[in-house]
C-alpha cells in the first residue's frame, strides 16, 4: 500500500515517530503534498539535530536548511560524543538565529564544561543580532507603511482635486451656458420691440426679473460681462429709475463699476435693494448722487474717489468700507451704520462734509 494514499493527519503522527533528519531526507521534495505536510510537522515540532551523525548533519544543513527554515519554531542542537562540536559547524555554517524568523525555541544539550561560556555568549550575540534584525525590519515596515499611506492619501487628494476640478468646470460651462441664454433672450427681445415706441412696462418688467435671476446665479466675472450687455444696449441709462432700473434688487456683489464707467460717471444708474458687498469705485468721479436706497454697501472700495454733492442716505448700509485717498466735498453720511470704515490718508473739504448720527450729533 502505498504512503501517498495515507490521510495528511496520519501522515504528520508518523513523522512525529521519526527522527527530524529521517524526514526530511525520506520524505523531502517528493511531491508538493508531503513538502506542505512536513512544513506543517515542523512548525509544531522540534527540529532535533540531538540524535543526527555528523554525516546527516554535513547533509541536511546544505541541502534542505534553506528551504525550511522559515517553518522551524524549535530547535535542538547536541555536543555529545556521537555529535562532537555540533554546535560550533552550526555556528561556523552562517546558521544564526537571525536567519530563523519563526524560532522560538533553541536547546543545547551535553554542553562540554568550557563551551558553556562560549556558547552561551554566541547564542546571546546571535540573540542581539536576531533582535536588531527584527527591529530594523519592523522599522523598514513601518517606513514602506508610512511611504504607502502617505501615496494613497496623494492619491486621494489628486482624485479629489479633479473631482473638484470638474465640479468647477462644470459649474463655469453651465454659467456661461446661462450668460448665452441671457444674451440670446436679450436679443429676441429686443427684436420683439425694435419698432416699438419706446420700451413697454411688460418688456422692461421681462427684462428686469431675468436680468436678475441672471445676476443670481453668475460669478463676478460672468456678472460684469452682463453688465456691459447693458450698457451697450443704453438699459442702464438714468431715466430708467427707482423700480424701474434694470438693477433693481440685483446681486450685483463683487462687480467693478470703475472697470464699467472710466473714471468720470455722470449717467450711474439707481441700484436699489440690491446686494452691493464687494463692489468697486474706485478712482471713479460721482458729480450727483445716485440712489442706493436700501442697498447693502458693506465691504465696497470708494478709495482715491471723488464725491461731489453725494447723500449716503439712512436706507444703506456702509461697514467695512475704504475711502482712503477719496476725495469728498458736500458728502453726507445720515444715520448709516458705518463701523470700521476707513477714512485716511483723506483730502477733504471738511467745512461740506457731515455725519449725521442718530443721537443728533453733527460734526462738519
Amino acid at each position: 500500500m502505498s504512503l501517498e494514499l495515507f490521510a495528511n493527519e496520519l501522515l504528520l503522527e508518523i513523522f512525529g515517530y521519526l527522527p527530524s533528519v529521517h524526514v526530511l531526507q525520506a520524505f523531502y521534495r517528493l511531491n508538493t503534498r508531503f513538502d506542505q505536510l512536513i512544513h506543517v510537522h515542523f512548525q509544531t515540532s522540534r527540529f532535533d539535530f540531538r540524535a543526527a551523525t555528523i554525516r546527516d548533519f554535513y547533509n541536511v544543513c546544505p541541502t534542505y536548511f534553506p528551504y525550511i527554515k522559515d517553518h522551524l519554531v524549535s530547535l535542538g542542537l547536541s555536543d555529545d560524543d556521537e555529535t562532537p562540536n555540533q554546535i560550533e559547524l552550526f555556528r561556523s555554517d552562517g546558521w544564526t538565529l537571525d536567519r530563523f524568523p519563526h524560532l522560538r525555541s533553541l536547546s543545547f544539550d551535553h554542553l562540554r564544561s568550557n563551551d558553556n561560556q562560549t556558547a552561551y555568549a554566541q547564542r546571546t550575540h546571535d540573540l542581539r543580532t536576531a533582535i536588531d534584525k527584527r527591529r530594523q525590519e519592523y522599522a523598514l515596515a513601518e517606513v514602506q507603511r508610512s511611504l504607502y499611506q502617505q501615496k494613497r492619501a496623494d492619491e486621494l487628494g489628486v482624485k479629489q482635486e479633479n473631482s473638484l476640478n470638474e465640479v468647477l468646470v462644470e459649474k463655469n460651462l453651465e454659467r456661461g451656458n446661462v450668460l448665452i441664454e441671457y444674451q440670446r433672450e436679450l436679443s429676441i427681445l429686443f427684436a420683439d420691440y425694435l419698432y416699438s415706441n419706446g420700451f413697454s412696462l411688460r418688456f422692461l418688467f421681462v427684462l428686469q426679473m431675468r436680468t436678475r435671476n441672471t445676476l443670481q446665479s453668475l460669478g463676478i466675472s460672468r456678472r460684469t460681462i452682463l453688465l456691459k450687455n447693458l450698457i451697450q444696449a443704453n438699459l442702464l441709462r438714468k431715466e430708467l429709475k427707482g423700480e424701474l432700473s434694470m438693477l433693481y434688487q440685483a446681486n450685483v456683489s463683487g462687480i467693478q463699476f470703475d472697470q464699467l464707467f472710466i473714471h468720470h460717471v455722470s449717467d450711474c444708474p439707481d441700484i436699489q435693494h440690491a446686494d452691493m458687498r464687494h463692489a468697486s469705485f474706485r478712482v471713479m468721479s460721482f458729480s450727483h448722487s445716485p440712489s442706493f436706497a436700501f442697498s447693502n454697501l458693506d465691504y465696497s472700495d470708494w478709495s482715491f474717489s471723488k464725491l461731489d454733492n453725494f447723500d449716503f442716505d439712512l436706507t444703506i448700509t456702509l461697514n467695512n468700507v475704504r475711502f482712503t485717498g477719496s476725495q469728498l466735498e458736500s458728502v453726507s453720511f445720515e444715520a448709516i451704520p458705518m463701523n470700521k470704515v476707513s477714512f485716511r490718508p483723506w483730502e477733504v473739504y471738511q467745512k461740506h462734509i457731515c455725519f449725521l448720527f442718530n443721537h443728533g450729533w453733527k460734526y462738519k
